[in-house]
């Protein structure tokens, strides 16, 4: 093209990618960038030299995209790419219109497959970069993140029509029952009629409970998800690297997780805490606005006056999840103002969260200290790598309650009022609302199919993406070359 015809194709192109992004600062906005102006590279392209700097242009950005993904079928896509690309160069360079566009393709995947022992030597010795190669971004972020500080009405279940997997974990012997798997997340402890959110705790090193079962050891290999949280099996008995724990017994990262998180974790899964709970902390578990759902709270406080053992109310209110016609499902009615009045008394529909809320807050209402967990609950086995495979789609969330002399203990309303969502999972106890997620109810071959690929992908995050400095220190050790 001309240039006066190609001079204003350009300002129009990096004027269109300021005003998406606002910016030309960055990884989107910068490499938007360089695209638009890639593509406008062919149209002034005339001799050997332009057609030159178009292909290492080209190399460059197959390299970005790594930016995005690190996933195998982007290896794959991008080695393809690779492929063509050389191709392209060897045609270049030879100027033989004789050679077929076969032969080039051969003698180019013939070139990139010399290179990969280089690209072994290079992967394994190269000293490690810690973090990822970018930060998640805003999207991105939105798109994966599993888990919130807060919790709602509508925050777990439209997370639970996601298929992502929010992380793998692999068991020291044999795995827990799908009943006892609970992964521990953010605890809530306050409450402002519409919402719970997190309180401010002190961090613990210490890890006072009594148990009478042995510890459970486990690997968990935890996807970027932009947050902080670490997941454990309720209740974990450790710290890992870089992580802190509070008095709630919350793990968190000290870093943002925006890449592979590989650690490995014990847990007891039955256990006593909070035996010696402040009685500062006991007052902010047992607080609730007076002017938000009344029917609740006088419902609430009627349970205390009957019953002088916590136990009794605890008992008395599951019953009635249990055998009022309660109904556990993803498309409650849509209320603005006293959810939990109209839930409780005129719906009697809705999900994990409004049960945990409504029983958290009649516990108060009757004088029991509460608060809300949120996390996960089960998962699904993967025969072929004899792993567990966790989804968005298994989010949680349940109830602690405080009683003398036993602490903290779990309650999950769920459980009351559909047994198979905490005993055989979500697919199950929702099957006409939402799609079949688990693998182990499609075909039987095309089962078998999905766990190798999700085995391949287990073991990609495992020796590729999560080859850290510390895989590479102890790899180079074990082969007597220190680094």
């Amino acid at each position: 093209l001309p240039k006066w015809l190609l001079v204003p194709m350009v300002l129009i192109g990096g004027v269109s990618v300021f005003a998406e992004y606002w910016t030309i600062v960055g990884r989107d906005a910068g490499l938007a960038l360089l695209t638009v102006m890639t593509s406008l590279k062919f149209l002034e392209s005339r001799n050997h030299r332009d057609m030159l700097i178009l292909i290492f242009l080209c190399y460059f950005l197959i390299a970005t995209h790594f930016l995005f993904s690190q996933s195998i079928l982007t290896a794959i896509l991008m080695l393809l790419t690779l492929v063509v690309i050389t191709a392209t160069l060897i045609t270049l360079n030879q100027r033989d219109d004789s050679v077929s566009i076969g032969s080039r393709l051969k003698i180019s995947a013939r070139l990139v497959a010399m290179s990969i022992p280089l690209m072994l030597i290079l992967f394994i010795l190269v000293p490690r970069v810690p973090g990822p190669l970018w930060g998640l971004t805003n999207e991105q972020r939105g798109g994966i993140t599993g888990l919130s500080d807060t919790l709602s009405p509508g925050k777990i279940s439209n997370l639970i029509r996601s298929n992502e997997v929010a992380f793998r974990v692999d068991f020291k012997g044999e795995i827990p029952p799908q009943a006892k798997l609970y992964w521990r997340g953010p605890v809530m402890a306050l409450f402002n009629g519409e919402r719970w959110y997190q309180s401010r705790r002190h961090k613990i090193e210490r890890f006072l409970m009594k148990s009478s079962d042995d510890l459970t050891e486990y690997t968990v290999t935890l996807e970027p998800n932009g947050e902080h949280w670490l997941l454990a099996l309720d209740i974990p008995t450790q710290l890992v690297e870089d992580s802190i724990m509070t008095a709630d017994f919350q793990l968190t990262s000290t870093k943002v997780i925006n890449d592979l998180r590989r650690y490995t974790m014990t847990s007891r899964l039955s256990y006593q805490v909070g035996m010696s709970e402040s009685v500062e902390y006991l007052e902010k578990t047992i607080g609730f606005p007076e002017d938000r759902n009344p029917r609740t709270i006088a419902f609430g406080r009627e349970l205390g006056k009957r019953y002088d053992n916590p136990e009794d109310i605890v008992r008395h209110v599951l019953e009635m999840f249990r055998n009022q016609n309660y109904v556990y499902t993803l498309k409650p009615p849509v209320y603005r103002d006293d959810v939990i009045d109209r839930f409780l008394f005129d719906s009697k529909r809705g999900f994990c969260e409004i049960y945990a809320g409504s029983f958290a807050l009649l516990m108060r209402a009757a004088g029991i200290p509460s608060r809300i967990v949120a996390g996960y609950q089960g998962g699904e086995y993967n025969k072929v790598g004899n792993y567990l495979i966790v989804r968005q789609s298994d989010a949680h969330a349940w109830t602690e309650v405080w009683i003398e002399h036993k602490g903290w203990v779990r309650v999950d309303p769920t459980a009351a009022v559909s047994p198979s969502r905490i005993e055989q999972g979500l697919d199950e106890a929702l099957a006409d609302e939402i799609s079949n997620f688990r693998i182990q109810n499609r075909n039987p071959l095309f089962g078998n199919l999905l766990y190798s690929w999700d085995n391949l992908q287990h073991g990609w995050n495992d020796w590729v993406l999560n080859y850290d400095q510390h895989k590479q220190r102890n790899f180079l050790n074990n082969l007597d070359i220190g680094i």
